[in-house]
Protein backbone atom coordinates (compact mmCIF):
# COMPACT_ATOMS: atom_id res chain seq x y z
CA UNK A 1 0.00 0.00 0.00
CA UNK A 2 1.58 3.50 -1.01
CA UNK A 3 1.72 6.65 1.38
CA UNK A 4 -1.27 8.17 -0.03
CA UNK A 5 -3.38 4.78 -0.09
CA UNK A 6 -2.65 4.84 3.95
CA UNK A 7 -3.95 7.87 4.26
CA UNK A 8 -7.37 7.64 2.46
CA UNK A 9 -7.70 4.17 3.96
CA UNK A 10 -7.30 6.12 7.70
CA UNK A 11 -9.35 8.70 6.57
CA UNK A 12 -12.12 6.69 5.36
CA UNK A 13 -11.96 4.68 8.37
CA UNK A 14 -12.75 7.70 10.46
CA UNK A 15 -15.59 8.22 7.73
CA UNK A 16 -14.41 11.87 7.34
CA UNK A 17 -14.17 13.96 3.99
CA UNK A 18 -11.29 14.65 1.67
CA UNK A 19 -12.35 18.32 2.54
CA UNK A 20 -13.44 18.28 6.24
CA UNK A 21 -9.42 16.22 6.68
CA UNK A 22 -7.72 19.12 4.82
CA UNK A 23 -10.08 21.69 6.95
CA UNK A 24 -8.42 20.14 9.94
CA UNK A 25 -5.33 20.09 8.78
CA UNK A 26 -5.46 23.85 7.92
CA UNK A 27 -4.30 23.02 4.52
CA UNK A 28 -6.05 23.18 0.95
CA UNK A 29 -7.79 20.46 -0.45
CA UNK A 30 -5.67 20.47 -3.61
CA UNK A 31 -2.68 19.72 -1.39
CA UNK A 32 -4.49 16.65 0.50
CA UNK A 33 -5.21 15.42 -2.75
CA UNK A 34 -1.55 14.96 -4.05
CA UNK A 35 -0.71 13.41 -1.17
CA UNK A 36 -3.61 10.91 -1.26
CA UNK A 37 -2.85 10.21 -5.07
CA UNK A 38 1.01 10.37 -3.95
CA UNK A 39 1.95 12.55 -6.20
CA UNK A 40 3.72 14.76 -3.61
CA UNK A 41 4.92 13.73 0.09
CA UNK A 42 4.57 16.60 3.20
CA UNK A 43 7.51 17.58 5.38
CA UNK A 44 8.27 15.72 8.32
CA UNK A 45 6.08 18.34 10.40
CA UNK A 46 3.05 17.69 8.15
CA UNK A 47 3.85 14.21 7.97
CA UNK A 48 2.88 14.25 12.27
CA UNK A 49 -0.07 16.35 12.09
CA UNK A 50 -1.69 14.38 9.45
CA UNK A 51 -0.72 11.38 11.52
CA UNK A 52 -2.09 12.84 14.87
CA UNK A 53 -5.42 13.91 12.98
CA UNK A 54 -6.23 10.70 11.41
CA UNK A 55 -4.71 8.82 15.16
CA UNK A 56 -2.67 6.71 13.09
CA UNK A 57 0.99 6.38 13.34
CA UNK A 58 3.97 7.74 11.20
CA UNK A 59 5.18 4.37 10.95
CA UNK A 60 1.47 3.26 9.57
CA UNK A 61 1.35 6.03 7.22
CA UNK A 62 5.07 5.73 5.60
CA UNK A 63 4.79 1.88 5.48
CA UNK A 64 7.47 0.79 8.24
CA UNK A 65 5.53 -1.16 10.41
CA UNK A 66 2.78 -3.89 10.25
CA UNK A 67 -0.53 -3.59 8.92
CA UNK A 68 -3.02 -1.63 11.47
CA UNK A 69 -4.24 -4.44 13.39
CA UNK A 70 -6.11 -2.22 15.40
CA UNK A 71 -9.41 -0.40 14.47
CA UNK A 72 -9.45 2.95 13.62
CA UNK A 73 -12.02 4.65 16.19
CA UNK A 74 -13.96 7.59 15.50
CA UNK A 75 -13.99 10.68 17.40
CA UNK A 76 -17.70 9.08 18.58
CA UNK A 77 -15.95 5.53 19.08
CA UNK A 78 -13.54 7.23 20.97
CA UNK A 79 -15.65 8.94 23.53
CA UNK A 80 -17.96 6.31 23.91
CA UNK A 81 -15.19 3.64 24.54
CA UNK A 82 -13.84 6.51 27.70
CA UNK A 83 -17.09 6.76 28.77
CA UNK A 84 -17.58 2.72 28.76
CA UNK A 85 -14.15 2.03 30.37
CA UNK A 86 -15.80 4.71 33.53
CA UNK A 87 -18.58 2.31 34.22
CA UNK A 88 -19.08 -0.04 37.17
CA UNK A 89 -18.96 -3.51 36.02
CA UNK A 90 -22.65 -3.83 36.38
CA UNK A 91 -23.10 -1.05 34.02
CA UNK A 92 -20.61 -2.55 31.71
CA UNK A 93 -22.69 -5.92 31.78
CA UNK A 94 -25.73 -4.22 31.01
CA UNK A 95 -24.26 -2.26 27.87
CA UNK A 96 -23.22 -5.45 26.58
CA UNK A 97 -26.29 -7.15 26.57
CA UNK A 98 -27.98 -4.14 25.22
CA UNK A 99 -25.23 -4.22 22.21
CA UNK A 100 -25.94 -7.67 21.66
CA UNK A 101 -29.75 -7.79 21.73
CA UNK A 102 -29.40 -4.54 19.16
CA UNK A 103 -26.89 -6.48 17.11
CA UNK A 104 -29.36 -10.13 17.47
CA UNK A 105 -32.40 -7.63 16.03
CA UNK A 106 -30.23 -5.78 13.20
CA UNK A 107 -29.33 -9.14 11.60
CA UNK A 108 -33.24 -10.70 11.70
CA UNK A 109 -34.20 -7.44 9.64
Amino acid sequence: MKFGDRIRYARECLDISRNELAKKLQMSYFTLSKYETSEREPDYQTLIRIAQALHVTTDFLLGNDKPQTTAILSEAEQSFLLQYRNLSQKAKARIRNQLNFEFIQQQQK
